[in-house]
């Protein structure tokens, strides 16, 4: 279980790497403050739902929310690999 959210938390960061390096998006920019933004509100949601279907018995299923950041986790993931596909090989070390 605890696993299974070290993997989630990883790949949202990689994935935050990949689209910054990928779309040549300074750091600074709004579009960087927007995705933290929007990611810090759903991500508290989402492991509070996450935990609650971990530890409570009675709960039999995960929230809605969480499905909603894995889907959006997902949908990141497709979106580096589909620009990365293009932009990585050709990619070269500046030493």
């Amino acid at each position: 279980a605890v696993a299974a959210l070290v993997v989630f938390i990883s790949v949202n960061e990689l994935c935050a790497f990949l689209l910054k390096s990928l779309l040549y998006l300074p750091t600074s920019h709004a579009v960087n403050a927007a995705r933290l933004g929007l990611w810090s509100l759903m991500g508290m949601v989402a492991i509070r739902q996450y935990y609650m279907y971990m530890c409570d018995p009675r709960c039999k299923r995960v929230g809605s929310q969480c499905l909603v950041a894995a889907a959006a986790m997902l949908a990141e993931l497709l979106v580096s690999i589909k620009i990365g596909r293009w932009h990585l090989p050709h990619w070269r070390p500046q030493w």
